[in-house]
């Protein structure tokens, strides 16, 4: 099983609101179009490399439902705090692209009871937590001690 980690919260998955396959946002080029009345043409104003708020979704079980509950609220108290170094699939996003990321919402989307699981990252899997977070992608010059 692949790691998948935001800060120190691990998760059985992470991934786009949909699509299992789709990997955490990095920093792009941001651009403006200028088009003035009387002129010809366009032009593009190069802004720089910014980040763009993004969902995801985990998933991850625990040991009882309780548990969930507990989580789930951890996982709400870090809205706003970071940033945090993310490990998606076991491709570091801090040391390979130079990015952090800061949960600007999170909202817990199921708690729910488990009678019968296999596997699972918090055995004896009787409770899990779906969460979707909304992350802002942050740029790092260097992976500061703690955030990898």
């Amino acid at each position: 099983m692949a790691v998948n980690r935001l800060g120190n919260f691990y998760f059985v998955s992470l991934h786009g609101p949909e699509d299992r396959g789709s990997p955490p946002h990095v920093l792009r080029e941001q651009t403006e179009i200028v088009q003035r009345p009387g002129f010809d043409g366009s032009a593009i104003i190069r802004l720089g490399e910014k980040g763009e708020p993004f969902t995801m979704r985990s998933f991850v079980d625990t040991t009882t439902k309780d548990a969930a509950l507990a989580l789930g609220v951890l996982y709400e108290r870090s809205q706003g705090q970071g940033p945090f170094g993310l490990i998606w699939g076991g491709v570091n996003f801090v040391t390979n692209f130079n990015v952090v990321y800061v949960p600007i919402h999170v909202q817990v989307t199921k708690v729910r009871k488990l009678s019968t699981a296999i596997g699972g990252l918090y055995p004896p899997s009787l409770g899990c937590v779906e969460c979707q977070w909304t992350l802002l992608p942050v740029a790092v010059a260097i992976a500061p001690p703690g955030l990898t």
